[in-house]
């Protein structure tokens, strides 16, 4: 009995916890929130979303509130990068299996994109995209209209790690604008 409650236990905080990025990442985000807003209280809620408006399981979805007022949205991401054995790998045995990156995007009210930040980038192909002056191209951008090789510059040696990273923008863009609407934030 002992044991079973061991194994169930850790199971059952899993479901408890939508957080779905590692607590390693706590101190770069928190960073990251007071160089664009100050010192000020900003508080962090997580938002609740309606599985028929999910996406992905690997995405934390957040307001960011001052006094009661939201001012921004902010989303840590896990995705896919290249796959496990290089990008262009014919071979059947790495179907399906990818290497994965986490980074963070800031919204302001009006969905544009405050900042983007790569957290994690373990692949050896694409790492190109954790490139400052390659992520300031998303600063300013309205995230649901950004398009990689158009606003977002296609980049050398990162095309599957960029295109996904401009898709998954483009989504995580999307679920705000859809939440919003239903007056969920």
């Amino acid at each position: 009995m002992k044991y079973f409650i061991y194994i169930l236990f850790p199971f059952i905080l899993s479901f408890v916890s939508q957080t779905h990025y590692p607590k390693e990442y706590e101190k770069q985000i928190n960073k990251e929130i007071t160089k664009l807003f100050g010192k000020n209280n900003i508080a962090k809620r997580q938002l609740d979303i309606p599985d028929s408006l999910m996406f992905s399981d690997n995405n934390s979805l957040f307001n960011l509130k001052l006094n009661d007022s939201i001012i921004g949205f902010m989303s840590i991401n896990r995705v896919n990068a290249c796959k496990i054995g290089g990008c262009s790998k014919p071979d059947p045995f790495y179907a399906g299996r990818y290497d994965h990156f986490y980074y963070l995007i800031i919204f302001d009210t009006n969905y544009s994109i405050l900042k983007v930040k790569v957290l994690d980038y373990q692949s050896d192909y694409g790492y190109e995209i954790c490139s400052k002056s390659w992520l300031k191209q998303f600063i300013g951008q309205k995230g649901c209209e950004v398009s990689y090789g158009n606003e977002i510059d296609a980049i050398s040696g990162a095309t599957v790690s960029g295109n996904a990273i401009v898709r998954d923008v483009q989504m995580i863009c999307e679920l705000i604008e859809k939440l919003d609407n239903l007056e969920i934030l």
